[in-house]
């Protein structure tokens, strides 16, 4: 799986900012990158967090994952309240992140690494 991420960012990869949506991920919002755009004209934030819905295959149920913040907010705050957010505090489907910052931090550099989400995350606030 790291791996995999490793080479759409640094191999394949030929823009500013990425998401990461992998073969059981989709995006269920149609203005998903419209909103996304509107963000880019008027911050340059360093990553962007959304609301995630979970769907367990297994037994079909859905988990919407409610981020503990709206709008703009400053990386102090999102850190300060890391796991208050369930189940979990956000999902790497569902961030919008630079390129540079994940090769800068060597973001995919463990391939056995399966917390790296969770060590980006940290890095960028």
């Amino acid at each position: 799986m790291v791996p995999n991420w490793s080479a759409a960012v640094t191999i394949h990869c030929k823009y500013d900012w990425v998401i990461i949506l992998s073969d059981d991920d989709y995006i269920l919002d149609v203005n998903y990158f419209t909103d996304i755009a509107k963000i880019f004209q008027k911050f340059i934030p360093a990553l962007i967090l959304s609301n995630t819905l979970f769907r367990h295959e297994s037994n079909k149920n859905d988990v919407i994952h409610k981020l503990p913040c709206k709008g703009l907010t400053d990386g102090n705050y999102i850190f300060s309240i890391r796991g208050v957010a369930k189940p979990i505090d956000f999902s790497l489907s569902s961030l919008v992140f630079r390129k540079i910052d994940a090769i800068r931090f060597g973001f995919f550099d463990r391939p056995d690494n399966l917390t790296c989400d969770s060590e980006f995350f940290l890095r960028e606030l």
